[in-house]
């Protein structure tokens, strides 16, 4: 086993590290497991082709919500590419 395996996604630690000091919000996105991160990212995307075809979205940046949500998918998008290689480790 390589010790790189064992490490956090970089990019998912420093979200998480983000939103807890910005907004008080605490995910764990280890203990999700790939259907969750499949079904949880395909919602925030949802959520952010929403805003996007808004006619605020000049003005999205300074959303807190918006942000928190471009945060959430970079994320779980990392999240989703880390359990897809984990899965495709596993040799029986």
């Amino acid at each position: 086993m390589n010790l790189n395996e064992l490490q956090e996604n970089k990019k998912t630690k420093i979200v998480k590290r983000a939103l807890r000091e910005h907004y008080d919000v605490r995910m764990n996105f280890e203990r999700l497991t790939l259907k969750q991160t499949q079904n949880m990212l395909l919602k925030v995307r949802g959520l952010l082709k929403e805003t996007r075809s808004s006619r605020a979205i000049h003005k999205s940046h300074d959303n807190p919500s918006y942000v928190k949500l471009v945060m959430v998918e970079q994320a779980l998008s990392a999240q989703m590419v880390d359990l897809r290689n984990q899965r495709s480790r596993i040799v029986v």
